[in-house]
């Protein structure tokens, strides 16, 4: 079995993120700040959730995922310190590494083991300065962009654990139907 490893610090700052909620809870965040979520169906575990670099994901994900016709989409800087990048091979080994041991010692059904489950273990019981989680979504079903292309439609995302690495928070659209 592969040694478990904490993640690495990395000094980048994506100034383009983007979180689209509810207009009330976009207005509320904007002057309150945010608060971290804690939901069980989450990909990559308790946080909040960022669109890297693209305004129009977070529009998609608010209008039409969730069908809401009042929203708000904030942008802010987020800093990814301490981060757990699935988008490098070396971190995507850490979540099978977590999943193994999770299996030698605790778990009755390795199905049972989402990817937040894991993250969320590995955050609070070995890494638990964890700052953020990135990665980017493919789904073979969105398939590719035009008929043989190799891009396909993807979603970068930032989760973020620790808020503090959350700065310059702004609404930057409102809708309201």
């Amino acid at each position: 079995m592969a040694k478990l490893e904490a993640v690495t610090h990395i000094n980048k700052e994506v100034p383009d993120a983007y979180h689209g909620t509810k207009l009330m809870d976009a207005r509320k965040i904007r002057a309150e700040g945010f608060e971290v979520g804690r939901k069980r169906d989450s990909y990559l575990g308790d946080g909040i959730y960022f669109y890297e670099g693209s305004i129009e994901l977070a529009r998609y994900h608010v209008a039409n995922r969730r069908g809401l016709k009042r929203y708000g989409i904030l942008q802010a800087t987020v800093k990814l310190g301490k981060c757990l990048d699935l988008n490098t091979p070396e971190h995507r080994e850490i979540l099978k590494t977590v999943r193994e041991v999770l299996i030698e010692n605790t778990v009755e059904d390795p199905d049972d083991l989402t990817d937040a489950f894991i993250i969320n273990w590995y955050a609070c019981n070995y890494d638990t300065e964890l700052d953020t989680i990135r990665w980017t979504l493919f789904k073979q079903s969105w398939g590719q962009i035009y008929p043989r292309s190799r891009v396909r439609h993807s979603e970068p995302m930032i989760c973020v654990r620790n808020i503090g690495n959350i700065s310059h928070v702004q609404i930057v659209e409102e809708k309201s139907i």
